[in-house]
Parts: C-alpha cells; sequence; structure tokens
C-alpha cells in the first residue's frame, strides 16, 4: 500500500513539472522535512541551431527535484539577498535566480509562508518601470 502511495506522488509530481506553461497554480505534497529550497538550472546553447542559450530552472530539496521552467531563453544564476533590491525581489524570498538575454530579465523566487511554499516567476523588460507582477507557477503545500 506504502509502495503505491509513493508511486502515485511521484507520478502526481512528474505530470504536474512536465512542461507546464500556463499560470495555473499546483498544490503538490512537499516531504515532512523541510530543508531549504535551491534553484538549478541547466542551459544548452545551438540546441536549435542558433547561439540563443535556453534554460531548464528546477528546484531541488530533500534530495527531489522539481522542474519549474522549460521555457527560459537566456542563461541563469542565484541572485544573492543583498541584490534583491536591485532586482526588486520581496524580502520574504527565501531562495531566488534570474537569468537575463536579449534585454529581458525572468526572476524566479520561493516565497516562504507558514504551510506552503510559492514558487513564481516574473518577466521584466530592461526599459520597463519595474512594477511587472509575479505569476505563480507552483504551491507547494506542507503535510499536517
Amino acid at each position: 500500500m506504502v509502495k503505491k502511495m509513493v508511486f502515485c506522488f511521484f507520478c502526481l509530481v512528474n505530470l504536474s513539472a512536465c512542461g507546464e506553461k500556463s499560470a495555473k497554480k499546483s498544490v503538490i505534497a512537499a516531504s515532512p522535512v523541510r530543508a531549504r529550497p535551491v534553484f538549478v538550472a541547466k542551459t544548452t546553447v545551438g540546441q536549435f541551431d542558433d547561439d540563443t542559450p535556453r534554460t531548464v530552472v528546477s528546484i531541488v530539496w530533500n534530495n527531489q527535484t522539481m522542474v519549474i521552467d522549460t521555457t527560459m531563453i537566456g542563461t541563469f544564476k542565484p541572485v544573492d539577498s543583498s541584490q534583491y533590491v536591485r532586482h526588486r525581489i520581496p524580502k520574504t524570498a527565501i531562495a531566488t535566480g534570474t537569468g537575463f538575454w536579449a534585454g529581458l530579465e525572468t526572476t524566479f523566487i520561493i516565497d516562504s509562508t507558514a504551510t506552503a511554499w510559492v514558487v513564481q516567476r516574473k518577466y521584466e523588460d530592461e526599459e520597463g518601470d519595474g512594477k511587472e507582477p509575479y505569476e505563480t507557477l507552483k504551491v507547494l503545500s506542507f503535510p499536517k
């Protein structure tokens, strides 16, 4: 019975993480142990016969990995908390990262509440006013 539940959990996580491009919220049970999440990224260049870097962004915690975005163009790097103001990142973010390509900055954050991690993304043009809203990509709720 336990093996079936674990298998179903992993199927749910994999199905919800693959190629989701809409702003739909997903609620997924995270591991009971709340290790601090980190962003990881894998960038490829030349995959589509050009020099544009394309990046898959994931989060990792407790030896679990969840793909967050498969459509990012540009390279990805973590953002230190000392740079939050410069990148207009909320002080409540527990993990952040940003990518930049051809005048467009993509910012990812994980905000933490008492019951969940909220993974968000926003796009900002280098000539924008900085007021672009974050969109929620995933909500990872903690078991009670």
